[in-house]
């Protein structure tokens, strides 16, 4: 019986400024391994065929990048570079923009960039740019994404308990659709979020690899 998976371009842009707590990050990282591992389409190196690439920056007041699609790491590699990674905060800010436009610049256009699938930037964000100045600067960035690239938000609580505020919801909604936004806690099952994130990617035909490998999931209608 044929099986079917997701094929896309997928980057990780996860917050690490002062307003996500410690304990937080480590459920966000928790998330990035999981949906990692839910997939058995990882590119590999020096092989053509239609698969998935994966790339995670982080960002606060900066930027940074932590592997990208250039260094063509196997699904192994790519989990043990997300177990390793340390969260530091470089600064309590949180300059959204900045990490989108790296997002598009550094990844999706990129000559590393499939053109022949998708491309998909997962953020995992309380939502809230600061200083607030350069929300203006955010919402330019994500529209200009947003018109090639689809966003997908995993809503992590604010430490400071704002993440129902109504600047909050606004910030959100400007960086993904409502039914593109998940929330993630310490009361969540991680696993169970990071299958729901893929079988939501797998309800638009355009997100399924190509028929002709056996995969390890089972279709959906």
């Amino acid at each position: 019986m044929n099986y079917i998976t997701v094929c896309a371009d997928i980057v990780f842009a996860l917050e690490t400024s002062c307003s996500v707590d410690d304990e937080t990050k480590a459920l966000a990282k928790v998330f990035i391994y999981d949906f990692v591992t839910t997939f058995d389409s990882v590119k590999q190196q020096n092989v053509s065929n239609v698969a998935t690439q994966f790339g995670l920056l982080a960002y606060d007041a900066t930027s940074r990048i932590v592997f990208t699609f250039s260094d063509a790491l196997s699904k192994l590699e790519i989990l043990h570079k997300i177990e390793m990674f340390k969260m530091e905060t470089t600064d309590c800010k949180t300059l959204t923009h900045n990490a989108i436009n790296m997002a598009r610049g550094d990844f999706f256009e990129s000559a590393f960039n499939d053109r022949r699938t998708p491309d998909v930037l997962v953020v995992l964000t309380d939502g809230r740019t600061q200083p607030k100045k350069y929300i203006p600067e955010t919402t330019d960035a994500i529209q200009k994404l947003r018109e090639t690239v689809r966003t997908i938000v995993i809503e992590l609580p604010n430490k400071k308990g704002r993440e129902l505020l109504p600047d909050t919801i606004e910030q959100l909604n400007t960086l993904a659709e409502a039914k593109d936004r998940f929330k993630l806690d310490k009361d969540s099952d991680i696993e169970d979020i990071a299958t729901e994130v893929f079988d939501h990617l797998l309800e638009k035909s355009e997100y399924v690899c190509p028929p002709g490998r056996f995969y390890l999931r089972s279709p959906t209608n």
